[in-house]
């Protein structure tokens, strides 16, 4: 499995699930 399809598809389900937390953790460089 290639590791950045499998980070992307990661932090596709974090936004998914948790958007809130997702654009603080995006507004700290993530």
């Amino acid at each position: 499995m290639n590791s950045y399809i499998n980070m992307s598809s990661l932090k596709s389900l974090w936004r998914g699930l948790y958007p809130e937390a997702a654009k603080i953790l995006h507004s700290r460089g993530w």
